[in-house]
């Protein structure tokens, strides 16, 4: 007995190290310039769109999902990959039958989305926010990717998002704040400093436009003379990251230049955002259910459109790796879902990342085993 009690001591020393060094591990911490991603929305008269940078110092292998509706799920935490069991006891579950369907794109295997978008226009997405601290309440807690599938499985609106936001709570190793956009034009950030959270909406969101300070600071770097905030640009664009505020000269200019096309202009504005790490640039066509995108290994601009798949659960779900070289429509190009595809994918990324000699023996082929479990532990429904 003392010799199990003590093997199980060391296991959990060791698990407890590994974690350790992968939740302060370069991928996720030590973003060079912390130039980890950039979103906006912009829109014209009958067409809104949202611009989303994935920037990185590794490769970035990746998948598009389509995810189904009619699918029960239950939430997951970071706290069920940590523990020794197959998930942690004591946290709190909340079960739900996905209302939408949605196209993501994921790092992380299926209903572990980067960010996407559902049937409805709702679009979420994350971007490194360093000093985020997840606050621990008596709540049931979603693991950082996994909240934005349970976002896009049940909601429809910006303001259904904000209005939830006390009622669950996120956790995870990542440092992350989110945009939330809708099909009206709405949208929200989404972050937790300090052991708090802040929801930044409306009148308290001037700017449609997230990078990688906290919204409040980025607005507090922009002058009020357009002279100095010009001359700001100019000299110290990448220096000191002003991405932010070169977002917002250049949507300001959309309206001057009205023979452009809306997609081109997104396309234009991510080209300039991208500080030297660029990995992905992906627009969502809101209005009209559309999804665009390049990589830094598929450089063509490929798309699709929502009303292209059939997001019934008793059909085979589609993905396709999001750095195909191919390009205009790829509808055609999706393959059928399965574990094994699932698991290849995940492994790819986890390949790029080192986690520390403890993090590689004892952490990486176990996450990669539990994501992939988890993945596929969820059933159609049967009605």
């Amino acid at each position: 007995m003392k010799r199990r009690i003590l093997f199980g001591f060391l296991i959990a020393c060791m698990l407890s190290l590994g974690y350790l060094w992968y939740c302060n591990s370069d991928r996720y911490y030590k973003l060079k310039d912390n130039t980890g991603c950039s979103t906006i929305l912009i829109n014209n008269k009958d067409t809104i769109m949202v611009g989303h940078n994935l920037d990185d110092y590794i490769e970035v292998p990746g998948v598009v999902y389509i995810n189904k509706r009619g699918v029960i799920k239950e939430n997951i935490s970071w706290s069920d990959f940590s523990c020794l069991r197959a998930k942690k006891s004591n946290n709190k579950r909340i079960q739900w039958t996905s209302k939408f369907g949605s196209i993501t794109y994921n790092t992380w295997g299926k209903d572990f989305p980067d960010g996407g978008m559902n049937e409805e226009g709702l679009y979420i997405g994350e971007m490194t926010l360093i000093g985020t601290t997840w606050i621990d309440t008596d709540v049931p807690a979603f693991h950082h990717h996994f909240f934005m599938q349970y976002i896009l499985d049940n909601f429809k609106t910006t303001q259904e998002v904000v209005d939830i936001m006390d009622n669950i709570r996120i956790d995870g190793h990542c440092q992350w704040h989110y945009f939330v956009a809708d099909k009206f034009g709405n949208t929200a950030v989404i972050e937790y400093l300090n052991d708090s959270m802040k929801i930044y909406t409306e009148e308290q969101m001037p700017y449609k436009v997230l990078c990688n300070r906290a919204y409040k600071k980025e607005l507090g770097l922009i002058p009020s003379s357009d002279s100095l905030f010009n001359k700001m640009l100019d000299e110290q664009y990448k220096s000191r990251d002003l991405r932010f505020m070169y977002a917002l000269k250049k949507m300001g200019e959309y309206y001057d230049t009205i023979n452009t096309p809306l997609l081109n202009f997104v396309f234009s504005i991510l080209s300039g955002m991208n500080l030297g790490n660029n990995k992905w640039s992906i627009v969502y066509d809101i209005s009209n259910l559309k999804m665009y995108f390049r990589t830094s290994k598929g450089q063509d601009i490929k798309y699709l459109s929502f009303r292209s798949f059939d997001f019934n659960c008793n059909t085979a779900i589609k993905l396709i790796d999001i750095n195909s070289n191919i390009s205009g429509d790829i509808t055609d190009n999706f393959v059928n879902y399965s574990e094994e595809l699932n698991k290849d994918f995940i492994k790819k990324n986890f390949d790029q990342i080192n986690f520390g000699f403890f993090g590689n023996l004892f952490i990486k082929g176990r996450y990669q085993r539990k994501i992939n479990k988890y993945s596929n532990s969820f059933k159609c429904s049967k009605n």
